[in-house]
């Protein structure tokens, strides 16, 4: 699996781990790279996930991702899933840097203010 599609996964994993709706989170294929995007509260917040691998367009980009999302529904371990969590870069600067940036934004983190009345 390309290094930039294990980053695509982790940054979409990490948006619903803070308790966004998948519906909320979308890959963004731009022509410098390709973003996971989060659109919640009329606000937008995105992270960059590397570069296109060599070789490799757009239409097959989305091959992939719709590949790699279907192997971490159904067939990755939790360990395996923990492993590639952990080697993202996403993990590798903090999950507080990441709600910090959001909370920047102004964007609520459901996980955070769900049980706050």
């Amino acid at each position: 699996m390309y290094k930039v599609i294990k980053e695509s996964l982790a940054a979409f994993e990490m948006f619903r781990r803070l308790g966004f709706k998948s519906d909320d989170i979308y890959m963004a294929l731009y022509a410098n790279g390709i973003f996971m995007t989060l659109k919640t509260q009329g606000k937008e917040f995105t992270i960059s996930c590397g570069p296109y691998p060599e070789g490799v367009d757009g239409h097959k980009l989305e091959e992939l991702w719709k590949d790699a999302a279907v192997k971490w529904n159904k067939t990755m371990t939790n360990i395996e899933k923990q492993a590639l969590m952990n080697d993202s870069k996403l993990m590798q600067m903090g999950i507080g840097n990441m709600v910090l940036a959001l909370q920047n934004k102004g964007v609520r983190i459901p996980e955070l203010n769900k049980n706050v009345n």
